[in-house]
């Protein structure tokens, strides 16, 4: 066989499945952002359920709602003739749950961060410093004790901005 023949013939083969898949795996924006929303949704459940979060049993709880959810919605973006109103609806509905717990999960991170904050001020306290700066360090750590005891998601944002601006 000629070689420049088998080599044409060659190439064409290996490009065929190329070829096949990228004609047969045409995905609307809809179905891309679904698929998407799905992943991020898993990677907030992962989260929720790592081990940091181990000893929070109310978001371990709050993620468990969105399994269902999630589940739902894949089998609704693994349809091969999925409807664009099906694709919308599943869409929202995750939608709405994501937005529902992402608060939830925001303010466990932020009081992960006080807790490790509170730690590493606590060892900022030195005898050679003025009372000044053992004072101001107190009063961050007086204000961590207070706002990691509460669920207000604003006040515990700005304490933390407030704490690296000065010290981290």
């Amino acid at each position: 066989m000629n070689k420049k023949l088998l080599f044409s013939v060659s190439a064409l083969v290996s490009l065929s499945p190329l070829v096949l898949s990228a004609g047969c795996s045409k995905k609307t924006n809809e179905q891309k952002y679904l698929d998407e929303l799905i992943f991020n949704a898993e990677q907030m459940y992962k989260n929720a359920n790592s081990e940091k979060h181990s000893q929070n049993s109310e978001l371990k709880t709050e993620s468990e709602k969105l399994i269902p959810i999630i589940n739902e919605t894949k089998s609704v973006a693994s349809k091969k003739d999925v409807k664009s109103d099906e694709i919308k609806t599943a869409t929202d509905k995750l939608v709405k749950a994501v937005l529902e717990f992402q608060p939830k999960l925001d303010l466990a991170n932020k009081k992960i961060y006080l807790s490790n904050a509170k730690e590493n001020l606590s060892k900022r306290i030195n005898p050679t410093q003025s009372e000044e700066e053992k004072q101001e360090i107190n009063k961050y750590i007086s204000d961590i004790d207070e706002l990691i005891k509460s669920n207000n998601l604003e006040k515990i944002t700005t304490l933390i901005n407030k704490i690296k601006s000065r010290f981290f």
